[in-house]
C-alpha cells in the first residue's frame, strides 16, 4: 500500500526524514527500546572456553533490515505542491452560487456526473468531457449528453460522436450512449472497405435509430423487426430520442488534417481558426414532422446534414452540444475569447473537464465539447506548457 512509508511514529522527525517507501514498525515506542536494548545484547557472541574465535560470524552482514530506516537529518525536504485550485470558473458579471451535486436516482445504465476521455492517436490529439448541467445536479437527474471516441483499426482516423439527448425523453441518457456506441461501430465496420468521403451516413444514422427501437422494444416486451411505424417512432422518441453528430478525423503529412462530420440535430461542429468559430454542421432546425421537441432527433431521420472540411495546422475541430453552443454565442462572447486561448495548444486532460464546466448565468445544461487538434500533442510540450512563466 503506497501510504503505509508515509506513516510516522511520534518523534521520527528529530531522527530524520523517512525516505518514501520505507515501512514503518507500528509496535508502541516501548516496546521498540525493550527489542532494541535485546538486539544490543545478543550482538555479543559467546564463544566456547578456550575454542577458536568465529570470524564469519563478525564479518557476516547482518541480513535483516532495521526496524526503522531512516534517511539523513540534512536530506532536502521536497516541498508539497500549492493548495488546488478550488474556485469555479464563473464567466459573467452575475454572481453563480455554488450547488454541491445531488447523487442521481438509481438509473439504468448508470450515468456518471462527468465523463471524461482523450489522449493522442493517429497524428490526433483529442480532449473530451461530457458534464452534468447544474439544474440537473440540483435536481439529482442524470446527465443526458454523451461522447464516444474511437482510434480506428481498419484505416488511420479517429472518429469521434456527440449525442444529446431530448429533455423531453424519458430515458434520453441512454438515447444518447446508444447512439454513439452504435454509429461508431457503424463508421468502423464501414472503413474496412471506405474511405472517410465515401461513408454511407444515412446508413450509419439508420443503425443508430435502429438502435433505439431495438431498446424501446424489449423494455416493452416485444421482439418484433418490422420497420416502426408513425405512432411506434413517436413513441420512441419520447422515450429515447437524441441528436447525433459523427466526425472522421484524418492527419495529413503536412501536419493538416480533414474531416468528414455528419450531423442530424443541433449538436454542432465548429472550426476554430485564429480566434473565429466557424459552424460546419447542426444548425438548429424545426418541422413538426420529425421533431421531439423543436429539434429534429432519432429515431426519425430526414437526411444527415454532411460536411467535408480541412483544418490547418494551428486549427481546432470542435465538436459539442447546445449546452456549449449556446453560451458560445456564435464565438464573440467571453466564453468563446476564453475557448480560443486556452485551447492554442491542448489543455492538460485532468484540466479539460474543469475548463468545460464553466459556470455562466442562465446557462444551466448538460454540456459537452470534443476537441480535435491535428498534431500528437508530446510529453515535451505538455512539460513546456505546464512551466511556470519567468
Amino acid at each position: 500500500m503506497a501510504g503505509i512509508g508515509k506513516r510516522r511514529r511520534k518523534g521520527d522527525q528529530q531522527r530524520g526524514s523517512v525516505e518514501p517507501g520505507t515501512v514503518l514498525d507500528e509496535r508502541p515506542a516501548d516496546t521498540l527500546d525493550s527489542a532494541a536494548r535485546q538486539g544490543a545484547a545478543s550482538a555479543t557472541v559467546d564463544r566456547p572456553s578456550g575454542g577458536p574465535a568465529d570470524d564469519s560470524a563478525e564479518s557476516a552482514p547482518d541480513p535483516s533490515p532495521p526496524l526503522c530506516a531512516t534517511a539523513s537529518a540534512t536530506s532536502e525536504v521536497v516541498p508539497i505542491p500549492t493548495p488546488l485550485q478550488r474556485d469555479i470558473l464563473t464567466l459573467g458579471r452575475d454572481r453563480i452560487r455554488h450547488i454541491e451535486p445531488k447523487l442521481q436516482a438509481p438509473s439504468t445504465p448508470y450515468r456518471t456526473d462527468t465523463a471524461v476521455d482523450g489522449g493522442i492517436g493517429h497524428g490526433l490529439t483529442l480532449r473530451a468531457a461530457a458534464v452534468r448541467g447544474r439544474a440537473k445536479r440540483f435536481q439529482g437527474r442524470a446527465r443526458e449528453d454523451d461522447f464516444y471516441l474511437l482510434a480506428s483499426a481498419a484505416r488511420r482516423v479517429v472518429v469521434v460522436a456527440v449525442a444529446d439527448g431530448m429533455g423531453a425523453a424519458e430515458r434520453s441518457g441512454l438515447g444518447a450512449a446508444l447512439a454513439v456506441r452504435h454509429a461508431v461501430e457503424a463508421v468502423e465496420e464501414q472503413l474496412a472497405d471506405r474511405a472517410p468521403e465515401s461513408l454511407d451516413w444515412s446508413q450509419i444514422f439508420n443503425r443508430a435509430a435502429a438502435a433505439l427501437v431495438v431498446e424501446h422494444r424489449r423494455q416493452g416486451g416485444g421482439e418484433s423487426y418490422d420497420r416502426p411505424d408513425r405512432d411506434e417512432t413517436k413513441a420512441v422518441s419520447h422515450d429515447l430520442g437524441t441528436t447525433l453528430t459523427v466526425a472522421v478525423i484524418e492527419a495529413e503529412a503536412d501536419g493538416k488534417a480533414r474531416a468528414c462530420i455528419a450531423a442530424i440535430g443541433d449538436s454542432p461542429a465548429y472550426r476554430l481558426a485564429e480566434g473565429a468559430y466557424e459552424l460546419l454542421v447542426g444548425e438548429r432546425e424545426t418541422d413538426e414532422d420529425f421533431s421531439t421537441s423543436s429539434v429534429i432527433a432519432l429515431p426519425y431521420l430526414p437526411q444527415p446534414e454532411v460536411r467535408e472540411v480541412q483544418f490547418g495546422a494551428t486549427d481546432v475541430l470542435l465538436v459539442c452540444t447546445d449546452g456549449f453552443s449556446g453560451p458560445l454565442g456564435g464565438g464573440k462572447s467571453d466564453v468563446g475569447r476564453l475557448f480560443a486561448r486556452e485551447l492554442a495548444v491542448p489543455p492538460p486532460l485532468p484540466l479539460w473537464p474543469q475548463l468545460v464546466d464553466f459556470a455562466k448565468a442562465t446557462y444551466d445544461d448538460d454540456r459537452t465539447v470534443v476537441a480535435v487538434w491535428p498534431f500528437e500533442f508530446t510529453a515535451e510540450e505538455t512539460e513546456t506548457n505546464l512551466a511556470p512563466a519567468d
